[in-house]
């Protein structure tokens, strides 16, 4: 018997009030294909949220790997009263036509791509094309409550960019395992595949490198780290108990119950 799928966007309250958003994915491809929206999705989970008074909410990114740059930031805006940049700087892999594209499966497309790129003073190349490293605004339904956020080795990209940008405005506690992707950035964006033409192998080659608006980490070329490290059994695994998420709604529930006499 085939199980339904999960949808990558889910929410739901807890008996005790505490918002449960999961993102199993930024692409919107599989989103779309769930019949869902994310722009609309969030709206509706965070004016729900202004509207009930919920005081803490806790998004679960884990298994994540990523998709769209612009979820991420449209997310964040959701989580801030402050203006934000969200990337440093998007440099491209060059401002030459690529000499390959006929073996590529988007020749015609990627003609123009050139076209696009500018160097800096500095003579690195840049992408100056859409809204990338503009200033962003936040939304008026902001989140007034507490973020807590599940990371593990899966949340890569669009995911890890995110975690990134929230934990160096120190908007969420974390919990989990540190992120596949790197707190600095990632290469990715826009990819070409290319199928070698004497053997036919096919090679994925991603055309930028995202750099986050965030201060340089202490170690490079890691993670985000989680404030509370928590990282699942052999036996938790195969019995399907979520260790994480179970330890975290039990940490809030005992930051919510100090002096509470139980």
């Amino acid at each position: 018997m085939n199980l339904p799928k999960e949808k990558p966007l889910q929410f739901h309250l807890t008996k005790d009030q505490i918002a449960i958003l999961r993102i199993g994915s930024f692409d919107g491809k599989d989103i779309s294909s769930a019949h869902q929206h994310f722009r609309p999705f969030m709206r509706h989970v965070f004016d729900s949220l202004r509207q009930a008074g919920i005081n803490d909410l806790v998004i679960d990114l884990r298994n994540n790997v990523g998709g769209d740059d612009d979820f991420g930031w449209y997310l964040y805006s959701f989580l801030t009263d402050s203006s934000f940049r969200y990337y440093k700087r998007v440099e491209p892999a060059s401002d030459k036509r690529f000499s390959f594209l006929r073996y590529t499966n988007q020749p015609g497309i990627f003609n123009l791509f050139h076209r696009l790129v500018h160097k800096d003073s500095l003579g690195r190349c840049q992408w100056t094309h859409g809204s990338y490293t503009c200033m962003h605004e936040p939304k008026s339904t902001y989140y007034l409550g507490r973020t807590y956020i599940l990371i593990n080795g899966e949340s890569f990209s669009t995911t890890a960019e995110f975690a990134s940008v929230v934990q160096a405005h120190h908007k969420a506690v974390f919990v989990g395992e540190e992120t596949g992707g790197a707190a600095e950035g990632n290469n990715s964006g826009m990819e070409l595949l290319l199928t070698l033409p004497n053997t036919g192998l096919r090679v994925k080659i991603p055309l930028m490198k995202y750099l986050c608006a965030v201060p340089t980490p202490a170690q490079k070329g890691r993670g985000i780290m989680p404030d509370f490290p928590i990282l699942p059994s052999i036996t938790d695994l195969i019995i399907q108990k979520d260790t994480e998420e179970n330890f975290l709604i039990d940490l809030i529930r005992s930051r919510n119950c100090k002096g509470c006499g139980r």
